[in-house]
């Protein structure tokens, strides 16, 4: 039994991708400089921002590079997810549903989705 932990929905209409993304982040304070770190390990990204406002900012702009060089210069967003442990979980001509899962019976990992702050995106535009 899986226990899927984030979803993706990518819908194509001519060069134009729309995609929705739910899935766990991460942030820290960093004590010495007072910037928020935030680390996307879905992605295998991180970034920084400088205040908490500033957050949602940092990670669409950090989304919107890795699907832009997704497409400019890896294999396309689906493969690049895909790499990265995304599985695809429905497709069809102009749309593509990717999923995350963990294995239910894998408690550390389990605890470890579950402590992350969800960050929510229905609206993120590439061309």
């Amino acid at each position: 039994m899986k226990t899927a932990e984030a979803n993706i929905e990518i819908v194509k209409v001519g060069n134009e991708s729309t995609i929705s993304i739910i899935m766990p982040t991460w942030q820290k304070i960093e004590e010495d400089n007072d910037f928020i770190t935030v680390n996307i390990p879905l992605f295998g990204l991180k970034t920084i921002s400088n205040s908490q406002e500033d957050t949602i900012t940092a990670i669409h702009e950090a989304l919107k590079c890795f699907l832009i060089s997704s497409n400019r210069f890896g294999q396309g967003v689906e493969k690049e997810l895909q790499a990265l442990g995304w599985v695809i979980i429905e497709k069809d001509e102009n749309k593509t549903l990717l999923s995350y899962s963990i294995e239910s019976s894998d408690f550390v990992l389990e605890q470890i989705m579950e402590t992350g702050d969800q960050f929510v995106d229905t609206d993120l535009t590439i061309a």
